[in-house]
């Protein structure tokens, strides 16, 4: 797929969900650039690269922009910051819980209505990937603890 190609796509997504407002702002913020020179980029006007697209990554959390930065079967991984995670075990465990549970709500209504289409399984795919963020938090507190002891 070309640059050109990817930029629309990415157009496409974020003025077409409701999730990515404020996701402009965002991408100009990371990026350090002004919102009309993401617009420009958006519009083809001017060349996206990498960067641009992992910005727009960081700004939305969108798995179908991240898609872009992952091969066919592969998932990128951001390990959360030691700092992000508190001392209090039970609250990242219930995290955890809640996170599943939101998942588990949003799959039961997909299947209810026998229907997902594509901003339905985008929704899905934040809620699913919040679910290994809350794991991770655990690990890396579980990690941190085994770190301290050696």
């Amino acid at each position: 797929m070309e640059f050109e190609e990817i930029a629309s796509e990415i157009h496409r997504i974020i003025t077409g969900r409701k999730e990515n407002k404020q996701a402009v702002q965002k991408i100009a913020a990371i990026l350090g650039k002004s919102q009309q020179t993401v617009y420009d980029c958006l519009y083809g006007r001017i060349k996206i690269n990498m960067e641009f697209i992992k910005a727009a990554v960081e700004a939305t959390g969108d798995p179908d922009i991240k898609s872009f930065l992952e091969p066919c079967g592969w998932a990128l991984y951001q390990k959360p910051a030691t700092g992000d995670i508190t001392s209090n075990f039970e609250k990242e465990v219930n995290d955890i819980f809640l996170a599943v549970s939101h998942l588990s709500e949003s799959i039961k209504e997909a299947i209810k209505d026998r229907k997902v289409d594509r901003q339905g399984l985008a929704h899905l795919k934040r809620l699913r990937a919040e679910v290994a963020r809350q794991t991770d938090e655990v690990m890396l507190f579980a990690e941190e603890i085994y770190t301290k002891k050696c």
